[in-house]
């Protein structure tokens, strides 16, 4: 499960470093527990 969150983290950051904004608010939402 960890290992999950930690590849998640991982492409998203990605995304957002290639093209940002919308994919900042997926990982926002994603994460709001």
């Amino acid at each position: 499960m960890s290992t999950y969150f930690i590849n998640r983290i991982t492409i998203d950051h990605d995304l957002i470093e290639r093209n940002s904004y919308l994919n900042t608010i997926a990982t926002i939402k994603y994460f709001d527990f």
